[in-house]
Order: C-alpha cells, then sequence, then structure tokens
C-alpha cells in the first residue's frame, strides 16, 4: 500500500511538472538563456583572472625556487588578488545566472517571488556552499598537487559534496522563507527516502546528458550545439520545476 502511494505521487509530480512547462511553453526560453550565458560567462572569467593566477602562481614557485626575496611579496599580493578576483566575480555570476534559472522555475511551480528578493536570498544562501565548495576544491588540489593516491579519499570527498548538493538543491526551492540553511537540513533529514532518489535521479539525468554531449563532441561539434540547446538547457529547466513541486509535496 505504502509503496502505491509512493508511485502515485512520483507520478502525480511528473504530470504536474509536464503539465507547468506545456503551461509556461515560451517561457521557459529564459531560464534556458540564462544557462546559456552562465557558461560562456565563466569561460570569459577564468580566461581572465584564472590565467592571471596561474601565471603568478608560476612566477611566485619561479622566485620562491630562486630565492629571490625581492620578488616574492609582490608577485604573492597579487596571486592573492586575482585569485581573491576570481572567486568574488565567479560567486557573482553564479549568482545572478543560476539565481535566474532557479527563479523562474519557482515562479513556474507556483510560488511567485520578486527577482531582486529571489536573487538576493539565493546570494546569501549561496555564501554558505561556496565556502564549503572552496575548501572541497582546495582539497581536491592538494591532493592533486602532492599526487596523494587514495581511493577512500576521493571517494569521501565525492560522497560529501553529493551530500553538499542534495542539501543545496533543497535550499534553492525554500529561497524566499526563514531559516533556509536550517530547514534545507531538517527537511533533507527527515524526508531523505523520499527526496533522495528524486534529487540524486535529477542529477544523474543531469550527468549523463553532460557525458553523451562529451562524447558526441569527438564527431560533431555542431550536433554538440544543438543537443546542448534542445535537450539539455530545457532539462534543466523542466529538473527544477520538478525539484520544486518534489520538495513541497514532500516536506
Amino acid at each position: 500500500m505504502a509503496m502505491r502511494r509512493k508511485q502515485s505521487s512520483f507520478l502525480h509530480e511528473i504530470k504536474t511538472t509536464f503539465n507547468i512547462v506545456k503551461q509556461h511553453n515560451i517561457n521557459i526560453i529564459f531560464p534556458m538563456i540564462s544557462d546559456l550565458l552562465f557558461p560562456i560567462t565563466y569561460g570569459f572569467i577564468n580566461g581572465y583572472f584564472g590565467v592571471a593566477v596561474l601565471f603568478y602562481l608560476y612566477s611566485l614557485g619561479q622566485a620562491i625556487m630562486s630565492a629571490d626575496n625581492n620578488a616574492i611579496a609582490p608577485l604573492a599580493r597579487r596571486a592573492f588578488f586575482y585569485l581573491l578576483g576570481l572567486l568574488l566575480v565567479l560567486y557573482l555570476a553564479y549568482v545572478i545566472f543560476q539565481g535566474i534559472s532557479w527563479m523562474y522555475s519557482r515562479r513556474f511551480s507556483g510560488n511567485n517571488i520578486p527577482l531582486k528578493d529571489y536573487l538576493k536570498g539565493f546570494a546569501l544562501v549561496n555564501i554558505f556552499w561556496y565556502v564549503i565548495f572552496i575548501f572541497h576544491s582546495s582539497a581536491l588540489f592538494i591532493i592533486d598537487y602532492y599526487e596523494i593516491s587514495s581511493k577512500a579519499l576521493n571517494y569521501i570527498l565525492m560522497a560529501v559534496m553529493i551530500v553538499v548538493v542534495y542539501f543545496a538543491v533543497i535550499s534553492y526551492t525554500l529561497i524566499g522563507k526563514r531559516g533556509v540553511i536550517k530547514s534545507c537540513f531538517m527537511i533533507g533529514t527527515k524526508h531523505v527516502l523520499q527526496l533522495g532518489p528524486r534529487v540524486l535521479g535529477a542529477l544523474a539525468i543531469i550527468f549523463a546528458l553532460n557525458q553523451l554531449l562529451v562524447l558526441i563532441s569527438a564527431f560533431s561539434r555542431v550536433l554538440v550545439v544543438i543537443l546542448g540547446v534542445f535537450v539539455l538547457l530545457p532539462a534543466l529547466t523542466i529538473l527544477r520545476i520538478y525539484l520544486h513541486i518534489a520538495v513541497k509535496d514532500n516536506s
């Protein structure tokens, strides 16, 4: 009986999602555009700040190895400020473009909220997740830099990131309410049996589509662009709408 209720709930969420997509079929282009602009902007940002960070870190390493004390401090300062600039600009780009995409999905699912209010809440919530992401990325960098070979450590870091993304996704559907971070942990933990498969399933679909595009890129970049625009981008919006409905129905 419980299994039937679960299946009925899941099918209801799927049906509701596609009904919403049909209702807002034209407006879905707006989050799609935002999703398209984010990686483009990311590329420009990384091309400027990222290259500068690598250059000054390499120069700093050379100065340390050659014991050039006069050059170490200036190079360290420049590397630090470019790295700080990279983190801040990437954060702003993520908040703006991904915030717009999540806001539209929230509106489509029936929870209207002004763009300014949503972006403000999205920015505040992501300070918490971004700090965790920085520590996680730093751990990966250290492992790679010192060539630490540990499958167990890699699996632990992967599991940590999956858990973080799980709670982060839930928090995005709760923006506009009080105590978003606390609520996402409470809901995500209490309803993990219901929300876990739904959130992880959505992430698995996105991962599979990305891997498919990577494989196809070896044969045709034109086909990658076509599938990216007409398959991946719509899928991202549809899955966000579904996640809003799933969290609402299972919390």
